[in-house]
């Protein structure tokens, strides 16, 4: 998975895969993010849907600009 972030990003935020957008898996968990593009691998799974849930943001804020998600 990649994430290329805009002006403001999460620093702290969990990624969460589901089948049926009513129960949700935290795939992973990233405590220091930097912006930019930022990439992870994790074991295949199976899932419909994904978000990115915002725990922290630069300058301890929660506003996030996500230019791009692309998932492989």
């Amino acid at each position: 998975m990649r994430i290329c972030w805009g002006e403001t990003w999460a620093t702290h935020y969990r990624l969460e895969v589901s089948p049926d957008a009513e129960t949700w898996d935290i795939a992973g968990e990233v405590t220091g993010g930097k912006g930019g593009t930022e990439e992870f691998t994790w074991a295949p799974r199976i899932c419909r849907y994904i978000r990115l849930n915002g725990l922290r943001g630069t300058k301890g804020i929660s506003a996030y600009a996500v230019k791009e998600m692309e998932v492989y």
